[in-house]
C-alpha cells in the first residue's frame, strides 16, 4: 500500500514538473515576444522621432532669428521716433490747428511749419532698411507654425508610448 502511495505521489510530482516546465516555456516565449515587440517599436519610432526633433530644431532656429530681427527692427523704429518725436509732435499739433473751412488759413499754417524738422524726419524715415523689414515680414509670413505645432504633437505622440513602457517596467516615478 505504501508503494502505491509513493508511486502516486511520484506521478503527481512528475505531472507538476511538466506543468511547471510548460508554464516556464510559455513565460519565456511571452517575454521574448514582448522584447521583440519593444525592439521593433523602438526601431520604427526612433528615426521618426529624430526627424521630428531635427524639424522642430530648424523651426525653432528660424523663430529665434525672426524674433531677433523683429527686436532689432523695433529698436530702430523706437530710435527713429525718439530722435524725431519733437518735430513730429509739433507738426501734428500744427496740423491739428488747421481750419479746413478756409483754405487760405490752412496755407498760412503750412507756411509756418518747421520745414527743416519735417525734412529731417522724412530723411531719417527714408534711412530705415526697408529691404530688411520686408525680408523679416516675409520670413514671418512664410514660417510654418502649423508644421511646428504638428511636429511637436507628433513628437509627443511618439514619446508617450515609450514613457508608458518605461513607467510600467519601473523606469519612471509616476
Amino acid at each position: 500500500m505504501e508503494a502505491k502511495n509513493t508511486e502516486a505521489l511520484l506521478q503527481e510530482l512528475v505531472e507538476q514538473q511538466r506543468r511547471s516546465a510548460r508554464s516556464a516555456r510559455a513565460a519565456a516565449v511571452a517575454g521574448f515576444l514582448l522584447a521583440a515587440l519593444l525592439l521593433t517599436t523602438l526601431l520604427l519610432l526612433l528615426p521618426r522621432m529624430i526627424g521630428l526633433g531635427k524639424r522642430a530644431d530648424e523651426l525653432l532656429t528660424q523663430a529665434e532669428d525672426l524674433t531677433r530681427r523683429a527686436g532689432t527692427l523695433a529698436e530702430d523704429m523706437d530710435s527713429l521716433v525718439q530722435d524725431n518725436g519733437g518735430a513730429l509732435t509739433r507738426t501734428l499739433q500744427e496740423l491739428d490747428s488747421v481750419d479746413l473751412s478756409g483754405l487760405g488759413k490752412a496755407l498760412e499754417v503750412l507756411e509756418g511749419l518747421d520745414a527743416e524738422g519735417l525734412s529731417q524726419s522724412l530723411k531719417k524715415l527714408s534711412e530705415v532698411d526697408v529691404e530688411s523689414l520686408s525680408r523679416t515680414i516675409e520670413k514671418i509670413s512664410e514660417m510654418d507654425f502649423d508644421g511646428l505645432n504638428e511636429a511637436i504633437l507628433n513628437l509627443n505622440d511618439a514619446v508617450r508610448p515609450l514613457a508608458e513602457l518605461a513607467r510600467l517596467f519601473g523606469g519612471g516615478n509616476g
